[in-house]
């Protein structure tokens, strides 16, 4: 006879290796060993710290703008684009190391 506390056991330990093997194939990015990302110096404009003036004034990039466009159907595509100031009027980002410790 079979005893019970043994099937008991193979069956648990049949379920952990189950459950270790799901989880290591359905996160693949949990191995990546990279560390964390480093903060990027952009602003709500999407423009980076160097675009914006001294001491993070004015943004001076511009913006690409739909001017013109077309109905086919159901659907409104754009046919023309203008370039524009960017409308930011201070950086918001993350502060560069070099402002905090000055």
């Amino acid at each position: 006879m079979i005893d019970p506390s043994l099937v008991s056991t193979l069956a648990t330990a049949g379920t952990v290796a189950v459950g270790y093997a799901l989880g290591r194939i359905s996160r693949p990015g949990a191995r990546d060993k990279s560390g964390p990302q480093r903060p990027q110096a952009i602003c709500g404009c999407d423009h980076n710290y160097g675009t914006h003036g001294g001491d993070g004034g004015k943004c001076n990039a511009t913006v690409k703008r739909a001017c013109q466009w077309e109905q086919l159907g159901y659907k409104v595509i754009t046919t023309n684009w203008e370039y524009a100031p960017c409308p930011c009027l201070r950086y918001d980002g993350p502060v560069p190391l070099r402002d905090v410790l000055a």
